[in-house]
């Protein structure tokens, strides 16, 4: 099960949300992984929040890819 960094608030707390059920969950910016970062995908592995690179490489490219399109059908 996948969440999303949503964001960081005052440098403090992560908003994070579950990409299944965009069920929310606030925690402390101290129980994240070192450089995460708003987008990044995370799971819960072994007691603790690791990000998946592979899944957020693939949100990163998902993304770009429509942004892409957009572009092409605004020009």
């Amino acid at each position: 099960m996948h969440w999303i960094i949503d964001r960081i608030e005052e440098g403090k707390s992560v908003v994070l949300e579950n990409v299944n059920t965009q069920e929310i969950r606030i925690l402390q910016r101290k129980d994240m992984p070192k450089g995460a970062k708003p987008g990044d995908a995370l799971i819960w592995k072994e007691s603790q929040w690791v990000i998946d690179q592979e899944e957020t490489s693939a949100r990163v490219k998902r993304i770009n890819e429509k942004w892409n399109r957009l572009k092409k059908l605004n020009s």
